[in-house]
Protein backbone atom coordinates (compact mmCIF):
# COMPACT_ATOMS: atom_id res chain seq x y z
CA UNK A 1 0.00 0.00 0.00
CA UNK A 2 1.73 3.69 -1.29
CA UNK A 3 1.36 6.22 1.78
CA UNK A 4 0.45 9.29 0.36
CA UNK A 5 2.66 12.50 1.11
CA UNK A 6 1.23 15.08 3.40
CA UNK A 7 1.86 18.82 2.40
CA UNK A 8 2.45 21.27 4.66
CA UNK A 9 -0.40 24.05 3.71
CA UNK A 10 0.66 27.38 2.76
CA UNK A 11 -0.86 30.71 2.41
CA UNK A 12 -3.13 31.51 -0.15
CA UNK A 13 -0.41 34.37 -1.38
CA UNK A 14 2.77 32.13 -1.73
CA UNK A 15 -0.12 29.87 -3.95
CA UNK A 16 -1.27 32.45 -5.48
CA UNK A 17 2.45 34.11 -6.80
CA UNK A 18 3.52 30.27 -7.69
CA UNK A 19 0.60 30.38 -10.10
CA UNK A 20 1.14 33.75 -11.47
CA UNK A 21 5.08 32.90 -11.99
CA UNK A 22 4.21 29.75 -13.46
CA UNK A 23 1.71 31.74 -15.77
CA UNK A 24 4.23 34.42 -16.30
CA UNK A 25 1.79 36.84 -14.79
CA UNK A 26 3.28 38.34 -12.25
CA UNK A 27 4.95 41.47 -14.06
CA UNK A 28 1.24 42.11 -15.71
CA UNK A 29 -0.52 42.22 -12.27
CA UNK A 30 2.30 44.51 -10.63
CA UNK A 31 1.34 46.63 -13.80
CA UNK A 32 -2.17 46.61 -13.24
CA UNK A 33 -2.08 47.77 -9.77
CA UNK A 34 -1.48 51.11 -10.90
CA UNK A 35 -5.20 51.79 -11.33
CA UNK A 36 -5.32 50.91 -7.84
CA UNK A 37 -2.84 52.65 -6.12
CA UNK A 38 -2.93 56.18 -8.75
CA UNK A 39 -4.21 58.59 -7.06
CA UNK A 40 -3.13 58.20 -3.95
CA UNK A 41 0.77 58.01 -5.40
CA UNK A 42 0.06 61.09 -7.55
CA UNK A 43 -1.87 62.88 -4.85
CA UNK A 44 -5.28 64.48 -5.06
CA UNK A 45 -4.24 67.37 -7.31
CA UNK A 46 -2.97 65.48 -10.34
CA UNK A 47 -5.46 62.80 -10.08
CA UNK A 48 -8.30 65.73 -10.42
CA UNK A 49 -6.62 66.23 -13.96
CA UNK A 50 -4.97 62.88 -15.06
CA UNK A 51 -6.26 59.64 -15.20
CA UNK A 52 -4.34 56.16 -16.19
CA UNK A 53 -6.23 54.54 -19.35
CA UNK A 54 -4.21 51.77 -20.56
CA UNK A 55 -1.01 49.97 -19.73
CA UNK A 56 1.20 47.97 -22.03
CA UNK A 57 5.05 46.59 -21.93
CA UNK A 58 6.06 48.84 -18.76
CA UNK A 59 3.82 52.14 -20.49
CA UNK A 60 1.38 53.72 -18.88
CA UNK A 61 -0.84 55.82 -20.80
CA UNK A 62 -2.45 59.03 -18.95
CA UNK A 63 -5.33 61.26 -20.09
CA UNK A 64 -4.76 64.87 -19.12
CA UNK A 65 -7.80 67.13 -19.27
CA UNK A 66 -5.94 70.11 -20.19
CA UNK A 67 -2.82 71.66 -21.55
CA UNK A 68 -1.84 73.51 -18.60
CA UNK A 69 -1.63 70.58 -16.95
CA UNK A 70 -0.48 68.49 -20.00
CA UNK A 71 2.75 70.62 -19.75
CA UNK A 72 3.46 70.48 -15.57
CA UNK A 73 3.29 66.95 -15.89
CA UNK A 74 5.82 66.52 -18.75
CA UNK A 75 7.96 68.36 -16.69
CA UNK A 76 6.96 66.05 -13.37
CA UNK A 77 7.45 63.03 -15.56
CA UNK A 78 10.06 61.43 -13.61
CA UNK A 79 8.76 62.08 -10.24
CA UNK A 80 5.87 61.15 -11.12
CA UNK A 81 7.50 57.03 -12.09
CA UNK A 82 9.36 57.07 -8.90
CA UNK A 83 6.32 57.42 -6.99
CA UNK A 84 4.32 54.84 -8.79
CA UNK A 85 7.13 52.94 -9.16
CA UNK A 86 7.93 53.18 -5.46
CA UNK A 87 4.80 51.46 -4.22
CA UNK A 88 4.52 49.10 -7.88
CA UNK A 89 8.13 47.99 -7.09
CA UNK A 90 11.28 49.15 -8.70
CA UNK A 91 11.43 48.94 -12.88
CA UNK A 92 7.50 48.13 -13.03
CA UNK A 93 7.07 51.55 -15.20
CA UNK A 94 9.29 52.09 -17.78
CA UNK A 95 7.35 55.36 -19.07
CA UNK A 96 4.58 57.64 -19.02
CA UNK A 97 2.70 58.52 -22.34
CA UNK A 98 0.55 61.44 -21.16
CA UNK A 99 -1.98 62.50 -23.86
CA UNK A 100 -4.31 66.09 -23.63
CA UNK A 101 -8.04 64.39 -23.56
CA UNK A 102 -11.23 64.25 -21.33
CA UNK A 103 -11.58 62.46 -18.33
CA UNK A 104 -14.80 60.90 -17.16
CA UNK A 105 -15.72 62.59 -13.72
CA UNK A 106 -14.50 60.27 -10.77
CA UNK A 107 -17.47 58.08 -9.62
CA UNK A 108 -17.96 57.60 -5.76
CA UNK A 109 -18.39 53.80 -5.21
CA UNK A 110 -20.48 54.41 -1.70
CA UNK A 111 -23.17 56.04 -3.27
CA UNK A 112 -23.13 53.89 -5.84
CA UNK A 113 -23.80 51.08 -3.79
CA UNK A 114 -26.52 52.88 -1.47
CA UNK A 115 -28.28 54.28 -4.28
CA UNK A 116 -27.51 58.09 -3.63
Amino acid sequence: MRTKKIRAFRPAREVLEAVLDRLKLTQSVREHRVFEIWDAAVGPQVAAHARPQSIAKGVLRVRVDHNTWLQQLTYMKSVLLDKLNAQLGEGTLADLDLRLGKIAPRVNPSRERSGR
